[in-house]
């Protein structure tokens, strides 16, 4: 007996020797970046209907340089310093008014601009994540976008407005967001030696309804005189429409060899942009290529729409 007591004796002075260590739970620690100004996240989907119990939604604006951290979005899709909405008839009447409080509820896109970043906010009409009311299948019903820009401070910069209503694009930015990439693949299309395949839809834009319905097409035509003549004012896009046309005109190739089975919507738009703006480029891209001649849906679009 004394023998086992020595032994039990000796193993408990060894257990308590033998320093404890309890378990640590690591922090969630976020990426390294190379900025020093981003979001910490740039989709979120909100409060939508299929959301697991401890999803996170939330959105942050940080500047490490500036110790700023800046709610954008909480853990539940509010909105935070909600700007406000311009509401318009044409797209509001096609969403259930309690789906446009300030939350999140389905898929929501930060894009990067250089001023900071351009917030896509996803509305469904009424209410379902592309499903009809069964949850099976699509419904025919209207997809809505917003849109606002937030600042290199987090800041909100205007009230949110339409962007998008089904395949139908409201604002520039849907030229601007990658124009840079659209105009060099235009360029290097043009310089090839054989007809591309391929020619950006928001390169030579044309009239809504004055020449295709394709949605993708549809997406980056201009619905009137005002769109068409912010398009011309628009630093950027002005320029860089001028210098592919006028490699266009320096050119020795046909259309068609220069841009594919896509050389037919330049008609459209050179009869738009010449109708609207009278710069003599556009003159000079119908004499050069379609004898002088406009593209008349579009006129008779035009018209109508005056």
């Amino acid at each position: 007996m004394k023998f086992l007591s020595k032994i039990l004796r000796k193993r408990q002075a060894k257990s308590e020797s033998v320093p404890v260590v309890e378990a640590v739970t690591p922090k969630k620690q976020e990426p390294k970046r190379a900025e020093s100004v981003y979001l910490t996240e740039t989709v979120t989907f909100g409060m939508h209907p299929y959301r697991s119990a401890d999803e996170d939604s939330s959105v942050f604006f940080v500047d490490e340089n500036r110790g700023i951290r800046k709610m954008i979005i909480d853990s539940l899709g509010n909105i935070q310093n909600f700007p406000g909405i311009i509401k318009e008839e044409f797209w509001v009447k096609e969403v259930a008014p309690n789906y446009l409080k300030q939350q999140v509820r389905f898929r929501s896109d930060f894009e990067k601009r250089e001023n900071g970043w351009i917030f896509l906010w996803q509305l469904q009409p009424d209410g379902w994540y592309w499903a009809d009311e069964g949850g099976f299948g699509a419904e025919n019903d209207s997809e809505v976008v917003l849109y606002t820009y937030l600042d290199l401070n987090g800041n909100f910069t205007a009230p949110f407005r339409i962007y998008k209503l089904d395949s139908r694009g409201y604002s520039l930015d849907r030229f601007l967001g990658h124009h840079a990439n659209s105009q060099k693949r235009a360029l290097e299309a043009t310089n090839a030696n054989e007809p591309p395949t391929y020619y950006p839809d928001d390169i030579f834009p044309q009239l809504l309804g004055g020449w295709s319905d394709h949605a993708s097409g549809a997406f980056y035509q201009l619905r009137d005189r005002q769109e068409t003549l912010a398009y011309w004012n628009e630093p950027t896009l002005s320029r860089d429409m001028k210098a592919l046309m006028q490699v266009m005109l320096d050119s020795e190739k046909t259309l068609w060899q220069m841009m594919g089975r896509d050389s037919n919507r330049v008609q459209a738009s050179m009869t738009l942009f010449w109708l609207v703006t009278q710069d003599s480029v556009f003159k000079q891209m119908l004499d050069k290529f379609y004898e002088g001649k406009l593209h008349e849906p579009t006129v008779k679009r035009l018209n109508e729409g005056e």
